[in-house]
């Protein structure tokens, strides 16, 4: 793993990157324009928590929206405690997105009437947000 150069001769950058502990290390540039080593979450990790997401909403979607808006709400805690640093947010966001589309599919199959992502008079818990989140917040991280 060698410092890049201008022109990056030792190949492409997925030859220049390693994965270890569930993240994916690269070079990265910093605010200030120089070379730092950057974390994202690994691709084989971020899809197996996708997985184990849809597995348990499917699994549990009898159960009442509050059981099941504060089980997902701890499981997505957990995966913040740990993918939680500098430079993984987007990973993060991509993962609540995720989580929050198939919740809102297997609700959906409970019964006839569909659920809809976009309208905040559709949402299924009776705080009027999504997970506890009102209206007004602006990222989808700083729920909890």
């Amino acid at each position: 793993f060698r410092e890049p150069t201008r022109r990056a001769p030792g190949g492409t950058q997925r030859e220049r990157s390693f994965v270890l502990l569930g993240f994916t290390h690269h070079w990265g540039r910093s605010k200030q324009g120089r070379w730092v080593v950057k974390r994202k979450t690994a691709k084989d990790r971020f899809l197996r928590a996708i997985r184990a997401f849809g597995d348990w909403c499917r699994s549990h979607r009898h159960l009442p929206v509050e059981e099941q808006c504060a089980a997902l709400r701890r499981k997505l805690l957990g995966h913040y405690a740990y993918y939680g640093i500098t430079g993984n947010y987007r990973a993060l966001a991509r993962l609540y997105w995720w989580v929050r589309a198939t919740w809102y599919r297997w609700l959906s199959r409970r019964s006839r009437a569909r659920l809809s992502m976009n309208s905040r008079r559709d949402e299924p818990t009776p705080q009027g947000g999504f997970m506890g989140v009102q209206d007004d917040a602006e990222s989808p991280l700083l729920l909890f």
